[in-house]
């Protein structure tokens, strides 16, 4: 569903990289996701501007909560993997694991993944079934259920493949958001905030943003889905074969 058609936009000004830092260094040390939280908002303002661009109807709702949830899923994966190397759960034997598919190729399980995803205080789902509750939706998706089926479709056919209804379909598959999205989008969280384990829930925070913009053209507990579907197929995808 599309809303919010283009306006004209004021032309940006230049950036002070080092004043807004020192700005946001400040502002961390009361609200710790302070980075998050305007890294969020202005990534949510580019994804608009984009989307705008290529669609006189303005933003269609699925199309940015899929690209939301399938970069929010990969950071998981990429913070999971940084934190392996950092030397977090070293002590835990489920903290992370390789399976090989059915495709022969690997996807990745364990703790850390589902932390930022599913688990913590500001998890990936956390985030977006609690933004959905608020908004009143009655129709909160079965995280466990989507879960379940990643698992037993990876390596297969229907692995990353949305299960949304007819009338909200997307564009595109999650796997290909990351790919064309990915090596764009961090240049810009980089602005922001260089730690992984912020990546998360700075996605997850503009996908809070596109619900609530969205709210009166997709019912929230989709729209949660939506960005669920996305997001846990790509937690599970090796990054060294998610471009290839």
């Amino acid at each position: 569903m599309w809303f919010g058609k283009r306006k004209s936009e004021p032309q940006e000004q230049p950036a002070y990289a080092a004043a807004m830092q020192a700005a946001l260094e400040n502002a961390q040390k009361t609200d710790p996701l302070v980075r998050a939280k305007i890294g969020s908002r202005a990534l949510k303002d580019k994804l608009y501007n984009v989307l705008k661009s290529s669609d006189p109807r303005g933003v269609h709702a699925e199309t940015a909560l899929g690209m939301l949830g399938s970069l929010a899923g990969f950071s998981c994966v990429l913070y999971a993997l940084s934190a392996q190397r950092a030397g977090h759960g070293k002590d835990d034997p489920g903290a992370l694991m390789v399976v090989t598919g059915a495709d022969g190729k690997n996807y990745i399980y364990g703790n850390l993944t589902n932390g930022p995803l599913l688990e913590n205080e500001h998890s990936v789902w956390s985030l977006v079934a609690g933004i959905a509750q608020h908004l009143g939706s009655s129709q909160i998706p079965d995280v466990s259920e989507i879960a379940k089926h990643v698992a037993s479709t990876a390596g297969g056919e229907l692995f990353g493949i949305p299960r949304i209804p007819e009338g909200h379909k997307l564009a595109d598959t999650p796997r290909g958001y990351v790919r064309a999205l990915w090596p764009v989008v961090i240049n810009e969280v980089k602005n922001y905030t260089t730690d992984p384990a912020e990546w998360p829930i700075l996605f997850a925070l503009a996908a809070q943003q596109v619900m609530q913009d969205a709210q009166q053209v997709l019912e929230p507990g989709l729209a949660a889905k939506i960005v669920m579907e996305c997001a846990i197929p790509m937690s599970k995808i090796d990054p060294d074969l998610a471009f290839d």
